[in-house]
């Protein structure tokens, strides 16, 4: 036996023993990834909406041509089949609320819990589905924070939470999971998504819903957008269908209104202008 055998043969034992232990490596590898994120459910819920969110093709409402007439807002307002509430309205370091706004508050089923009324329906509706479903109760810790209240704040601030998982493990829970996944068909959405940072400023926020309405919560959180987004795309002047739905973002206090419309809720944006949800 020559050198020049003994030396391929030193050779390809190294090479069988990678060969071996590539496979196991990749192996355990993959075992402890998928152990991590059974044990982190919360952070692989978080990785499913990014991804989500990353390959989603939007399909917004298109805009459509309607027969409208005009109305003064009052005489609108004054409608007995007209709604205004303050679900809409854009909030955030741009747009702050002015010195002279009253929030539309009252306490929530004889609780101490202040609550904007046009979210107290919608909120004992999810919260008993809740509590259907996985047997817990929903609680709210704050639904209003005075101006002053928000400037001190500094502490984490869970909006929502379930017994045991609070702040940023509300969606260890199942139930955390099921509220940020099925709160659009309440009427809200998670107002800190972990895709939209970039457009609200805020990091990831699991904990905090925020009350808009049907159907703008199915469309918000249906197309990955925030609300900063989804103001932005509705233009002021034109009529965008979604279902039974036109809604229409208009500027001054004369307006156009859909013909044979049945209900309307009407919403300042905090823009300077309103935002209409016409039910035909």
């Amino acid at each position: 036996m020559t050198t020049a055998t003994i030396s391929k043969k030193k050779t390809r034992r190294p090479r069988r023993i990678l060969f071996i232990l590539l496979p196991i490596l990749l192996i355990l590898v993959l075992g402890f990834s998928i152990l991590f994120f059974l044990s982190h459910q919360n952070l692989l819920f978080q990785f499913r909406n990014d991804l989500a969110a990353t390959f989603h093709q939007q399909s917004l409402p298109q805009t459509v041509s309607v027969s409208t007439y005009t109305i003064q807002l009052d005489d609108l307002l004054s409608d007995p089949n007209c709604t205004k509430n303050q679900a809409l309205m854009l909030i955030n370091d741009t747009y702050p609320l002015s010195d002279s706004f009253q929030p539309e508050i009252s306490s929530y089923k004889d609780t101490d819990v202040q609550m904007n009324s046009c979210i107290q329906d919608a909120y004992a509706a999810m919260s008993a589905t809740v509590r259907e479903q996985f047997d817990v109760p929903l609680y709210v810790r704050e639904a209003y924070r005075t101006a002053k209240e928000q400037e001190e704040k500094t502490e984490e601030n869970s909006a929502v939470y379930v017994p045991q998982f609070g702040g940023w493990a509300f969606t260890k829970s199942a139930a955390g999971r099921f509220v940020d996944t099925n709160c659009r068909d309440y009427g809200f959405i998670v107002r800190y998504p972990s895709y939209g940072e970039k457009q609200t400023g805020i990091p990831y926020e699991p904990w905090h819903l925020r009350y808009v309405g049907l159907p703008h919560s199915q469309i918000i959180m249906d197309e990955y957008l925030t609300l900063e987004e989804y103001i932005d795309l509705l233009k002021p002047g034109s009529f965008y269908q979604y279902g039974s739905y036109l809604i229409s973002h208009q500027n001054g206090r004369v307006i156009d209104a859909p013909s044979g419309w049945k209900h309307v809720t009407v919403s300042e944006d905090n823009l300077g202008g309103y935002l209409f949800t016409w039910e035909l």
